[in-house]
């Protein structure tokens, strides 16, 4: 029984392994024990013997229910339940050694020697019954829950079942014998059924395989992970990790034992995740290759049972392709493809900020439309590829004129909408006036020959107050683009509040 137990411990992460090694202990102290007592020729020595090995003799039953339970994957039971499970056997123990004063456990004892070995015979006390009924409901659960586990298991797991249950037998048989007086020259067979007992739970824990499948299965999966994978404690150490942790951040997340540090690349950020829980975070980073790569981390609390957290468990993963790609459709979302400037949606955005900057700053905003004068006839002459290549090159030196702190977009057709920050009229006006000539300045080549460009624009700027919508900007430039057009085009006009 010794050796089942210290058995169990080297396969610790086999499913009841833990509570099977309790098994076994307490049997072991339960048969080591009987033998001292086997080795008594005193009603005084035996006694002494059995209070040293009782806690074993009492604790045998409840470990074998807490064993049952955890072979049928029962969750862990609560410590405060754990508590209350050994009452009755804390009970017993103190019965034992105080039966001399309290007669409570055995009522009268004396020496049996009608056989090879001297043994001891007793009235039996009312904590006797108490404890023999408390036993018997422990092994009688545990035997339940196999039966139970076995009907509605699949067949693999149902034979390990069978084998632990047909392991439970042999304390029963040796009980029984022993209560009827069947046992031979008087000597309890209970520790012998133990022993025989704990052949067949190694069976089905250990000889058959299955339990250790699962663990097995589980730590293959962790290690062919492209993603990280660390748990750690609530003291921020690492207890575990694969090698794509130490791939994505760097040996130091492949140090068992080590912490998570602040200077260590990607430590602020994982640490951060540890204070809060259950949380994401992502952050950029220089792979050990000196690559730049952007990483995604989860974290997790880990609970043990129904305790409360131990650790925590990290999963980082590379999502550089992911942002890349996501960036990427956020640009397109907002371009227009044609020109490659903001589409009306962006613009419309980036311009609501810039108002409402202003209007909290109080300063001048403009709102500019450009509009290619005679496109149709562009279209209508040489063809929709050679409009392209206008509305393109227009653009380009629409973009070229303007500052980086000014938003230009396509607004729609051969019309283009700009928006002049920090800009008051007379300003407006010039730096206007100056971008048109700058994008007309010079015809526009295509293939098979050349158009001279021109433009019209219309501007209008107001110092804006709280309620202004950029649409009302671009509605007043748009009137003065009309006038602009009614007063024979290629040129500007401006409105003023």
């Amino acid at each position: 029984m010794l050796f089942f137990s210290a058995y169990a411990i080297a396969r610790k992460r086999v499913y009841a392994a833990p509570e099977f090694c309790r098994l076994m202990i307490a049997s072991a102290i339960y048969a080591l024990g009987y033998g001292l007592e086997l080795m008594q020729s005193s009603v005084e020595g035996m006694l002494t013997v059995l209070r040293i090995a009782y806690p074993g003799v009492v604790s045998a039953p409840v470990f074998w229910l807490f064993f049952a339970l955890a072979f049928t994957r029962v969750p862990r039971p609560r410590p405060a339940l754990v508590s209350l499970a050994f009452l009755v056997p804390l009970a017993v123990v103190v019965a034992l050694w105080t039966n001399e004063a309290t007669h409570l456990y055995f009522a009268r004892t004396w020496i049996s020697a009608g056989g090879p070995f001297p043994v001891l015979a007793f009235e039996r006390g009312p904590v006797y019954f108490i404890g023999m009924i408390y036993f018997q409901a422990c092994v009688i659960v545990g035997d339940v829950a196999l039966v139970l586990y076995a009907i509605r298991s699949p067949r693999p797991l149902r034979k390990q079942a069978i084998v632990a249950i047909i392991g439970s037998l042999g304390p029963w048989v040796g009980n029984l014998f022993h209560i009827m007086g069947k046992a031979p020259w008087g000597i309890d067979p209970l520790p012998f059924s133990l022993a025989l007992s704990g052949c067949f739970c190694a069976l089905a824990l250990f000889g058959l395989g299955l339990f250790e499948l699962v663990p097995a299965a589980r730590d293959r999966a962790i290690e062919s992970l492209r993603d990280g994978f660390i748990v750690v404690d609530d003291r921020g150490r690492i207890l575990d990790s694969n090698e794509s942790a130490g791939r994505l951040l760097g040996e130091w997340a492949s140090r068992e034992g080590g912490a998570l540090e602040e200077d260590e690349p990607g430590g602020p950020e994982l640490l951060g995740l540890l204070e809060r829980g259950e949380a994401e975070v992502q952050f950029a980073i220089s792979s050990p290759r000196g690559e730049a790569r952007r990483l995604s981390a989860h974290s997790f609390p880990v609970r043990v049972g129904r305790r409360g957290r131990e650790g925590s468990g990290i999963v980082v993963r590379d999502v550089t392709e992911n942002a890349a790609l996501l960036e990427r459709l956020a640009e397109l979302a907002g371009t227009d493809e044609l020109t490659g400037l903001y589409n009306r949606r962006r613009f419309a955005e980036y311009a609501a900020r810039e108002l409402a900057l202003a209007i909290r700053e109080g300063r001048f905003f403009t709102a500019v439309i450009f509009d290619i004068d005679h496109f149709k006839e562009v279209n209508d002459r040489h063809g929709h590829a050679v409009g392209d290549v206008v509305l393109g090159e227009f653009a380009s030196r629409l973009s070229a004129a303007v500052r980086e702190i000014d938003i230009l977009c396509r607004y729609g057709g051969e019309e283009f909408a700009l928006v002049l920050p920090s800009s008051d009229d007379g300003a407006a006006l010039a730096a206007v006036e100056r971008i048109r000539l700058a994008a007309t300045s010079r015809p526009v080549a295509f293939e098979g020959g050349a158009l001279e460009l021109r433009a019209s624009a219309g501007v209008y700027s107001a110092v804006p107050t709280k309620g202004d919508r950029i649409d009302a900007f671009l509605d007043e430039a748009d009137r003065a683009l009309y006038e602009a057009k009614e007063k024979g085009r290629d040129r500007t006009v401006q409105r003023r509040a």
